[in-house]
């Protein structure tokens, strides 16, 4: 979740950069930044409604120890509670669409990153030479036995291609080492706030497994 401070503070570069990323992102931001402006304004509302109230009902006790007609006080105590429970009940309503909204804004892209992909070159014509990836990966892969365990989806990997994987990901792994990334395995399962901070959900909630009886994620 990006912070509401910053895109508060400066709401043409954020709508700048997020224009750059496409997809809707400038406008949702005038979302969350219109949310937000309504937020702060139901604040102070709410708590002058309150202050209110709190200042009739001290005057209530006041009238009755010295015997006064505490029917107006009373009467502004009702309808300072009613407007309070209005305005507690909108805010919370604008809190929870703001934080949906600010979830669904992506991260902006860096300034050094272009703006369109570069082509450094092509080889060959698409869909007129080669073969295709099964054939590329025959006895290397086996998709029926992973149908049969798991659904048509899935697949196993064998032999040398599952070597190769492993090469990849440590080649991988010791090349960012080497500029700085320390490797870390998480545990398996983990709470809502920890994908919602990491930018997994509200987006890919359908492609994540949920144990409901220990509300935790895979």
């Amino acid at each position: 979740m990006l912070d509401l401070k910053a895109l508060r503070s400066d709401p043409d570069g954020a709508r700048a950069a997020l224009a750059r990323r496409g997809g809707g992102a400038s406008q949702a931001l005038d979302q969350v930044l219109e949310l937000d402006a309504r937020r702060r304004a139901l604040l102070p509302e709410l708590e002058e409604r309150r202050a209110a109230k709190n200042a009739a009902s001290k005057r209530i006790g006041e009238l009755q120890r010295e015997g006064g007609d505490t029917s107006a006080a009373i009467a502004e105590v009702k309808e300072a509670s009613g407007r309070e429970k209005e305005l507690d009940a909108e805010l919370s309503g604008v809190q929870g669409a703001l934080d949906a909204a600010l979830l669904a804004i992506p991260n902006p892209p860096d300034e050094s990153a272009a703006g369109e992909d570069t082509v450094l070159r092509e080889v060959g014509e698409p869909g007129a030479s080669g073969r295709d990836h099964l054939e590329l990966l025959e006895g290397l892969i086996d998709l029926e036995a992973g149908a049969r365990v798991a659904g048509s989806r899935f697949a196993y990997l064998k032999g040398p291609l599952v070597m190769l994987e492993l090469a990849l990901v440590r080649w991988a792994l010791e090349t960012l080492a080497e500029k700085g990334f320390e490797a870390v395995l998480p545990p398996v399962l983990v709470r809502e706030e920890a994908l919602r901070g990491t930018g997994f959900l509200p987006d890919t909630e359908q492609q994540i497994y949920r144990l409901p009886e220990d509300d935790l994620y895979l």
